[in-house]
Protein backbone atom coordinates (compact mmCIF):
# COMPACT_ATOMS: atom_id res chain seq x y z
CA UNK A 1 0.00 0.00 0.00
CA UNK A 2 1.48 3.57 -1.07
CA UNK A 3 2.36 6.11 2.05
CA UNK A 4 -0.21 8.82 2.10
CA UNK A 5 0.75 12.04 2.36
CA UNK A 6 -0.13 14.85 4.65
CA UNK A 7 -2.89 17.38 3.53
CA UNK A 8 -0.67 20.04 3.53
CA UNK A 9 2.16 18.46 1.61
CA UNK A 10 -0.12 17.68 -1.11
CA UNK A 11 -1.81 21.40 -0.69
CA UNK A 12 1.71 22.66 -1.58
CA UNK A 13 2.67 20.40 -4.46
CA UNK A 14 -0.55 21.19 -6.07
CA UNK A 15 -0.36 25.28 -5.50
CA UNK A 16 3.66 25.13 -6.58
CA UNK A 17 2.13 23.48 -9.52
CA UNK A 18 -0.84 25.89 -10.67
CA UNK A 19 1.73 28.69 -10.04
CA UNK A 20 3.81 27.08 -12.45
CA UNK A 21 1.06 26.86 -15.03
CA UNK A 22 -0.08 30.55 -14.64
CA UNK A 23 2.71 32.31 -15.37
CA UNK A 24 3.00 31.82 -19.26
CA UNK A 25 6.25 33.93 -21.23
CA UNK A 26 5.41 37.11 -22.07
CA UNK A 27 4.70 37.34 -26.02
CA UNK A 28 6.12 39.75 -28.30
CA UNK A 29 4.09 42.63 -28.61
CA UNK A 30 3.24 44.52 -31.97
CA UNK A 31 5.37 47.59 -30.55
CA UNK A 32 8.54 45.38 -29.93
CA UNK A 33 9.03 44.51 -33.49
CA UNK A 34 10.90 46.30 -36.09
CA UNK A 35 8.89 47.63 -38.52
CA UNK A 36 9.82 47.81 -42.36
CA UNK A 37 9.10 51.60 -43.59
CA UNK A 38 9.90 53.17 -47.45
CA UNK A 39 12.91 54.84 -48.48
CA UNK A 40 13.87 58.38 -48.37
CA UNK A 41 15.34 59.95 -51.38
CA UNK A 42 17.42 62.81 -50.85
CA UNK A 43 18.71 63.93 -54.59
CA UNK A 44 16.09 62.58 -57.78
CA UNK A 45 17.60 59.63 -59.60
CA UNK A 46 20.78 59.30 -57.56
CA UNK A 47 21.88 56.92 -54.96
CA UNK A 48 21.91 59.31 -52.50
CA UNK A 49 19.05 57.29 -50.64
CA UNK A 50 17.99 56.04 -46.80
CA UNK A 51 16.96 53.04 -47.13
CA UNK A 52 16.37 49.84 -45.03
CA UNK A 53 14.53 51.74 -42.65
CA UNK A 54 13.60 50.14 -39.77
CA UNK A 55 11.39 51.35 -36.68
CA UNK A 56 10.09 50.21 -33.41
CA UNK A 57 7.17 51.93 -31.15
CA UNK A 58 7.25 55.67 -33.67
CA UNK A 59 5.36 55.73 -36.99
CA UNK A 60 7.44 55.17 -40.20
CA UNK A 61 6.25 58.44 -41.47
CA UNK A 62 7.67 60.28 -37.77
CA UNK A 63 10.95 58.05 -39.00
CA UNK A 64 11.14 59.22 -42.28
CA UNK A 65 10.58 63.32 -41.34
CA UNK A 66 13.18 62.62 -39.21
CA UNK A 67 15.66 61.16 -41.44
CA UNK A 68 14.89 63.88 -43.92
CA UNK A 69 15.44 66.66 -41.57
CA UNK A 70 19.05 65.05 -40.65
CA UNK A 71 19.92 64.66 -44.60
CA UNK A 72 20.51 61.10 -43.37
CA UNK A 73 23.29 61.54 -40.97
CA UNK A 74 22.53 63.18 -37.77
CA UNK A 75 24.98 64.07 -34.89
CA UNK A 76 25.73 62.40 -31.92
CA UNK A 77 22.74 63.87 -30.03
CA UNK A 78 19.40 66.05 -31.06
CA UNK A 79 16.15 66.64 -29.48
CA UNK A 80 17.13 63.48 -26.93
CA UNK A 81 17.51 60.75 -29.55
CA UNK A 82 21.02 59.57 -29.36
CA UNK A 83 22.52 58.41 -32.66
CA UNK A 84 25.39 55.79 -33.34
CA UNK A 85 26.69 55.88 -37.48
CA UNK A 86 29.55 53.00 -38.85
CA UNK A 87 30.77 53.66 -42.46
CA UNK A 88 31.07 50.72 -44.58
CA UNK A 89 33.21 50.61 -47.42
CA UNK A 90 33.17 47.02 -49.51
CA UNK A 91 35.96 46.47 -51.66
CA UNK A 92 32.97 46.21 -54.52
CA UNK A 93 29.89 48.19 -54.25
CA UNK A 94 28.95 51.76 -52.95
CA UNK A 95 29.87 52.76 -49.62
CA UNK A 96 27.21 53.05 -47.17
CA UNK A 97 26.58 54.73 -43.48
CA UNK A 98 24.26 52.09 -41.32
CA UNK A 99 23.05 54.52 -38.45
CA UNK A 100 20.71 53.76 -35.19
CA UNK A 101 18.90 56.45 -33.24
CA UNK A 102 17.28 55.59 -30.38
CA UNK A 103 15.21 57.38 -27.66
CA UNK A 104 13.73 55.91 -24.62
CA UNK A 105 12.05 52.19 -26.06
CA UNK A 106 11.67 54.24 -29.68
CA UNK A 107 14.02 53.05 -32.29
CA UNK A 108 14.92 54.22 -35.63
CA UNK A 109 17.61 52.76 -37.79
CA UNK A 110 18.59 52.75 -41.35
CA UNK A 111 21.62 52.60 -44.09
CA UNK A 112 22.48 55.93 -45.95
CA UNK A 113 24.90 55.92 -49.26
Amino acid sequence: MPAVLPRTVRVAALAAALAALAVPAAPATASDELRRCREVHFTRGSDDVAGAIRVRNLTCRYARRFIRHMDGRPPRRHHGWRCRTRFHDPDMGIPYWNVRCTKGDKLIRWRKT
